[in-house]
Formats: C-alpha cells, sequence, structure tokens
C-alpha cells in the first residue's frame, strides 16, 4: 500500500522500495484461496520412483515390460513411476504402471519373454533375486510382486508429467454463490497471471442449506443443524441424496426432515430389491434377454440417456428424480412384481438393470451402491466403473 496515496499495489517478487506498506493478511485473503486450483497440484505431489539394475535398462529400452520385485512398493495401477538406473543414479525414462499382482517365487513364470530374461529353472530365478537381495532370504514361498508398465524415456527429469500437467486446466469449479467474487475471481486472475490458461472451464453455484424453518444457521441463533448427527441418524447415502433431490442447483434449501426420511427409505428399498435379485437368485436360470423383459430394457436405456444428460448439464436434481422414479415405480413396482413369477427367464434381465441403476444412482448415493456392486461382481470396484452405455446391457452372470 502507497502510504502517501492510499492506493494498493499488487508487485511480484521483492517489496518495493519506498513509502510501501505490505498488507499483513495478503497471503490468506488474496493468495492462498487464489492459487488452489494450480498450486496444490505442484505441492501435493510425491513422485515415487523405481531403481533398475544398468545391466537391466538396455532390456527396458528393447522392450521389456514386467519386472518382479521381492519388495511391496505399492504402486496403483495407471500410476506414473520414474525408472531410475540405480548404480549411476540416473532417470532414464517412467513407467505407467499396467498391472499389479502378489504371487510367490516358485508360481512366477520364469520362461515368460515379457520379462525379457528368462530363465531354465526355478532355483535360477532364485539365485538371481538373491544376487540383486543378498541381505534377504529367498525361497519358493517368498511373497514377490509383479508390476507391468508401459515405459516412455525421458532424458531430463523436468519431463515427467505431473498432477498438474495432467489436470491443470480442470473443468469445472463447484461453491456456493456466497464466495464468487472472494474466492472463484481470484482463482481465475492469479490462474491466468501465473499459468497463462484459465483455471477451469465451468463454475457451479450451489445454493445454501438454512434449518428447518427457513433462516440462516447461526451459532448466535443457536439454530446450526451438526451435520454428523443427522448422519449418524439417516446415514450419509440420505443425507447427500435428500440434498440433491427435489431442489433445483443453485437454490437455498432448508433441511428438510422429511425428504431426509424418505431418502432412508428409498435406500432401504435399494437394499432390499438387491437382497431379492442376489441372495434370492435361483440355481438355473436362462442367460439369455427375454422377450418380456424388452420394455424394461428399453427403459433403463431411456434413463441412461436423461440421467447422462442431466449431469453433464449439471440438473443434477432431475438426475435424482429420474433414477428414483425409475428405481421404486418402474423397476420394484412394476417389474419385479411381475418378474417373480418367471424368475429363471427374467433374472439376467434382473442384475443387468440392477447393475445400471447402481451406475446411475453411485454419484448420488456412493456407499450402498458400492456395496450391493461388489455383491454382484465381487472384487471389481464400481467407483472405478465404466458409465453405462445405451444399447449394451451387460450380463453379469
Amino acid at each position: 500500500k502507497d502510504k502517501k496515496t492510499g492506493k494498493w499495489v499488487v508487485t511480484e517478487g521483492e517489496a518495493p522500495k519506498g513509502n510501501f506498506e505490505q498488507e499483513t493478511d495478503t497471503f490468506d485473503t488474496w493468495f492462498s484461496s487464489g492459487q488452489w486450483p494450480f498450486a496444490t497440484l505442484k505441492t501435493n505431489y510425491k513422485i515415487q520412483k523405481m531403481g533398475f539394475h544398468e545391466d537391466v535398462v538396455p532390456q527396458i529400452f528393447k522392450g521389456k515390460t514386467k519386472t518382479y520385485r521381492i519388495r511391496n512398493h505399492g504402486f496403483k495401477v495407471g500410476q506414473k513411476v520414474l525408472f531410475e538406473n540405480s548404480q549411476q543414479g540416473i532417470i532414464f525414462g517412467y513407467g505407467i504402471i499396467k498391472e499389479v499382482k502378489q504371487t510367490t517365487v516358485e508360481e512366477i513364470d520364469y520362461k515368460d519373454k515379457t520379462h525379457f530374461k528368462t530363465y531354465n529353472s526355478l532355483e535360477e530365478l532364485i539365485e538371481a533375486f538373491k544376487l540383486r537381495n543378498p541381505d534377504k532370504i529367498i525361497t519358493p514361498k517368498t511373497k514377490a510382486y509383479l508390476y507391468s508398465y508401459e515405459f516412455h524415456p525421458i532424458d531430463n527429469p523436468e519431463e515427467f508429467p505431473t498432477l498438474f500437467d495432467e489436470f491443470y486446466p480442470t473443468s469445472v469449479m463447484e461453491t456456493m454463490y456466497d464466495i464468487l467474487l472472494f474466492w472463484v475471481a481470484r482463482m481465475i486472475m492469479l490462474g491466468i497471471y501465473i499459468t497463462g490458461e484459465i483455471p477451469f472451464r465451468d463454475v457451479v453455484l450451489h445454493g445454501a442449506v438454512k434449518d428447518p424453518f427457513g433462516k440462516k444457521m447461526s451459532k448466535s441463533k443457536g439454530n446450526v443443524v451438526d451435520p454428523l448427527e443427522i448422519v449418524e441418524e439417516y446415514g450419509a447415502d440420505s443425507v447427500r441424496f435428500a440434498l440433491i433431490y427435489g431442489t433445483a442447483f443453485g437454490n437455498d434449501q432448508a433441511l428438510s426432515y422429511p425428504k431426509l426420511i424418505n431418502s432412508r427409505n428409498y435406500a432401504n428399498k435399494l437394499w432390499n430389491i438387491a437382497r431379492l435379485v442376489i441372495d434370492f437368485k435361483p440355481e438355473k436360470y436362462e442367460k439369455e434377454f427375454s422377450g418380456k423383459d424388452r420394455e424394461i430394457l428399453g427403459k433403463s436405456e431411456e434413463l441412461i440417456k436423461k440421467v447422462t444428460k442431466s449431469i453433464e448439464t449439471y440438473r443434477l436434481h432431475e438426475a435424482a428424480e429420474a433414477i428414483y422414479e425409475f428405481t421404486w415405480h418402474e423397476f420394484a413396482d412394476k417389474y419385479i412384481e411381475e418378474a417373480k413369477s418367471r424368475r429363471e427367464e427374467s433374472q439376467v434381465a434382473l442384475e443387468s438393470v440392477l447393475v445400471t441403476i447402481l451406475k446411475l444412482l453411485h454419484p448420488f448415493m456412493p456407499f450402498i451402491t458400492e456395496e450391493i456392486y461388489q455383491k454382484i461382481k465381487p472384487g471389481e470396484d464400481l467407483i472405478v466403473a465404466d458409465w453405462p452405455k445405451t444399447s449394451v446391457h451387460e450380463k453379469t452372470s
């Protein structure tokens, strides 16, 4: 701030000399919020490395795509990992992890050519592990970890793609309307100033949640509702769904206990549907869709189109309402009641439509949908499953 004129001046680097004073609260009010979209992607990123013996490095350049390790590196599928020449300490590339598998030394296919180096016997493989791990006792039962990867050579570690490179600019900023000027505008200004790019394409504003009488919650008024208590009573999924259902995005809403009760009842209904489809599954049933199932399959495809469009246009309340109506009235009240008398014929359609509902509902009620999905498809995670497509009904059995 210029003491003579009283005007504020934004500076970079060292403070200017002269009759200026620095605003003591500048970093918190301006720069901390304004830098979130790009600063977090640059600072909250821990680059992991995997070392290779210098004799192995040429093999990677010639097509080696797997490595077996005695040590569990904890890498995840899709993770980018720097590759280092262990003897020279030189980064020569990075790998995108394609497969992670825990096994034992005796279960390793030592003649697998994708590993590049092949062995004539299990004993020879064990000796190779001992050579690289002289401080460990290696036996056929020793745990081993397979990491398959896609290799990308680089000459400089600075070329390694970071989360900033991958996710900036982001696509959507979702926040309450009251901080549009305080934070969002500053994020845009600083994003353009520091990176040269607008930090996000769309800004989606939600409304305020007020007390049951429509009053703004305030500690001084004593009308604050503890969300943890609400979650404890009704469940996290029910609370999430109640806040979306029946309220156009951007509008304020009063905390509605009838909506919370209705959402909890909906979660119970979904659970009971899943029990019928999964727990009372017939031992023998048709593996193809029946002609009588065409109507519900067609309606589920229309649901996919409607929910997808609603989410893409941020009309989340419409998506939630459509899923609710279809699940309770079309699927449960009509189709399931009709299909009960022909379970052997309808089972594959029941499972297919239920999986579609779970995928569409997952953004709104993630916990119960994940739990049910893994009962249908053990070991698979709904959170990373493909979004449902029209004209393709997957058979789950």
